[in-house]
């Protein structure tokens, strides 16, 4: 039985496409014209299914902007797309989404959202290949340029992406995720799924855009600190929906996960940025993962699995709220905000510490021009990356804790010394008898904090001189060597040092 012209088109593609984000299903109509039981997806198989008729009807009804459309979207398995999603993505937007028109003309035949923006369903659109051409010849899902340079034809913040989406100037800084060092690593996102993190390890280790962005789901829009659900302040944003990430299965304080469950999607930040910072790709059971061609400024990645894990002593709030975990919150007094509203009881991004120094830049962990990604001045050492910072520095405006940290003083060495990273006092005015003290002042910070500032074995992220780097900075700065965490003020007896006779 083959469809009659008066049939509508707008119910046979209905029934093709799916609505409510669901994948395409075939009608028990859409099934008895090519030969599926109703309720099957189609694949790329089933094109030779469909008869010749409705396939020619197909071509006098739809243009081939839509065929092109339905054929990247619910016709290439492997990278299935849902219609309902992409629609409402930020590249599938009819009014905002793709538009190479303004690189090409030819390309306005298309409209904004379309598919054919970025997959190229011939080798030419009106005799010749559109621009730009493609570099490197044939790229997988009939792209027209490989991985980043893909994306970076619109996020240069030129006319076609806007002064807005300019991700390309970020990639350029000085300290970087290295997209630009890999090439034919990556392979579809959903292929990388399920195979326990060997993608992302030796000779295969990469990050490409698409291992932290699903072009087809993401959607625009800056992240807002939730002050009515703090704790939810982890949730992935709109431009991170639709990637899929990992949770570790945690264990007993500062012991390396070594089990892990793929989430698809990714529900909170952390887990996407797990993939590459965890175990699951590592496979050392180590710890860390050593580095030899990284921008970021690292030799070696710690595991971030590890560091954050809620049976800690002490951590950042990514994984969990404090109140939830091990560690004891700070006061409101010791933050600024927005993180002083729900002390204890609130999550925060990777990306709230990692990103571009320039606030009107797009958010993420792109580049920055500060070692380690870090979006706010330096540490453990100060700008020159060899001076180590000290409590007469509180008042110095490059102290990268001062992002979310309240911090002021002087270096009087009698006075209240005010807010520090980490300290915790009952004193309402912020003070820490420990670094009000004048024979502390010119110790450095990182005597007695760990250089890593993700977690920590030991409470407020006290650090041990036996410890190791890079927690313990260069292996040797570390002091302490007994630390007992006190909810008011510290004696002496409260903690054992090298550093002096005085403990």
């Amino acid at each position: 039985m083959m469809p009659m012209e008066s049939e509508s088109v707008t119910k046979i593609t209905d029934d093709l496409i799916g609505r409510d984000d669901k994948p395409c299903s075939c009608s028990a109509r859409i099934a008895e014209l090519i030969q599926l039981p109703a309720g099957d997806k189609i694949t790329a198989k089933d094109l030779v299914r469909i008869p010749v008729v409705f396939r020619k009807f197909f071509s006098r009804f739809i243009n081939l902007s839509w065929l092109v459309t339905l054929f990247c979207l619910f016709l290439l398995p492997a990278a299935q797309v849902w219609a309902g999603a992409y629609s409402s993505s930020a590249h599938g937007n009819s009014s905002t989404g793709v538009d190479r028109s303004t690189i090409d003309s030819k390309y306005s035949a298309f409209a904004t959202g379309s598919c054919a923006h970025c997959h190229e369903q011939h080798a030419s659109l009106e005799g010749s290949e559109p621009a730009p051409t493609s570099p490197s010849g044939p790229n997988a899902a009939m792209v027209f340029s490989p991985e980043e340079k893909l994306c970076f034809t619109c996020h240069d913040g030129s006319a076609a992406g806007g002064s807005s989406r300019d991700i390309l100037t970020q990639f350029n800084e000085t300290y970087r995720h290295p997209i630009d060092l890999y090439s034919g690593r990556h392979t579809l996102s959903k292929l990388e799924y399920g195979k326990n993190g060997a993608p992302f390890r030796g000779s295969l280790r990469h990050v490409e855009c698409t291992d932290c962005h699903n072009p087809h789901v993401a959607q625009p829009g800056t992240q807002t600190f939730d002050t009515s659900n703090p704790q939810n302040n982890n949730l992935v944003s709109n431009v991170l929906k639709g990637v899929w990430g990992v949770d570790p299965t945690f264990g007993a304080a500062w012991t390396v996960p070594t089990s892990f469950t793929e989430k698809i999607p990714a529900v909170k930040e952390y887990q996407i940025c797990l993939k590459c910072h965890s175990n699951y790709a590592f496979n050392t059971g180590s710890g860390s993962y050593s580095v030899s061609d990284s921008p970021s400024g690292l030799s070696s990645v710690t595991d971030q699995a590890m560091e954050f894990n809620p049976a800690n002593a002490s951590y950042h709030p990514v994984v969990t709220t404090a109140n939830l975990g091990n560690a004891n919150s700070l006061l409101a007094s010791r933050l600024g905000p927005p993180w002083n509203s729900a002390p204890g009881d609130q999550t925060m991004y990777c990306s709230d510490c990692h990103g571009d120094t320039d606030s009107s830049k797009p958010d993420g962990p792109h580049g920055s021009t500060n070692k380690y990604l870090l979006k706010w001045g330096s540490w453990p050492t100060q700008s020159d990356g060899t001076t180590l910072w000290t409590l007469n520095d509180l008042s110095n405006s490059g102290i990268f804790c001062k992002l979310c940290h309240t911090l002021s003083g002087s270096n009087t060495g009698g006075g209240n010394w005010g807010h520090f990273f980490w300290s915790y006092n009952t004193d309402s005015s912020g003070g820490n008898n420990v670094h009000t003290q004048s024979w502390h002042r010119n110790y450095s910070c990182v005597t007695c904090h760990s250089a890593v500032p993700h977690g920590s074995k030991h409470e407020r992220l006290i650090v041990y001189a036996s410890d190791p780097a890079p927690y313990n900075y260069n292996g040797n700065t570390a002091k302490i060597t007994k630390f007992t965490f006190e909810s008011g003020s510290y004696s002496t007896s409260d903690c054992q040092a090298t550093c002096s006779g005085i403990h």
